[in-house]
């Protein structure tokens, strides 16, 4: 994907998020319209009016931005916390419900590629990993690394891709906690981290097995 040179970052990184048509960063978006759909992280992220910002950003994650950060500017203080900005508008007449959902972009593939590098210990691509991570810090307004080991692409990786669903399947993949979601320490692989199987599933299939915790 990144070799085909059919995308680009963009210059600033507000460029991948209320859109309404895909921008060269774009890989993969679900196409919105006035009347179709929804895109639900504006509903869940976004400040009212146009969300309901359910989720408040603690002072624990502001604290793994580094000084001068663009991305940690893409946050606001309401009367309900601190929220992400990343599914918002200053402009009134642009509805962030009704833009496109953004599910892959090319800053991602550069965040995997470079951690298959760091943890094959080559370039994958014949790109070393740092040119890599140093490209989406420059975004970001960053000065350069002149290395850069697993926990420094994992660290831009989270800074870089937070809010747009993909913590919660880092955090099991890397077999971590969840104390940054839920201000619980939850092990990677508990139970709680799993849906239940419907009840009408179960009902129609009586092989099926409920999954652990929810009885059966």
């Amino acid at each position: 994907v990144i070799s085909s040179g059919r995308y680009a970052l963009f210059n600033d990184i507000r460029d991948n998020y209320v859109r309404s048509v895909n921008g060269a960063e774009t890989i993969f978006a679900v196409q919105n319209t006035a009347t179709t759909f929804s895109n639900d992280m504006a509903v869940f992220y976004a400040p009212t009016p146009y969300g309901r910002a359910d989720i408040q950003v603690l002072d624990a994650h502001l604290s793994n931005y580094e000084v001068g950060d663009a991305r940690a500017t893409l946050f606001t203080t309401t009367g309900r916390g601190r929220m992400s900005m990343k599914y918002a508008s200053s402009d009134p007449s642009v509805d962030p419900r009704r833009r496109n959902i953004t599910l892959i972009r090319l800053a991602e593939m550069h965040l995997i590629r470079s951690e298959a590098s760091v943890r094959t210990g080559s370039n994958v691509g014949g790109v070393a990993p740092v040119a890599e991570i140093n490209a989406i810090r420059a975004r970001a307004g960053l000065a350069p690394l002149e290395s850069v080991t697993l926990a420094d692409v994992l660290k831009e990786r989270r800074n870089e891709m937070m809010f747009e669903g993909l913590l919660l399947s880092d955090l099991k993949r890397l077999q971590g906690t969840t104390q940054s979601l839920t201000r619980q320490s939850i092990p990677w692989n508990d139970n709680a981290l799993v849906f239940p199987i419907p009840d009408r599933e179960m009902k129609v299939n009586t092989n099926l097995t409920q999954n652990p915790g929810y009885g059966s």
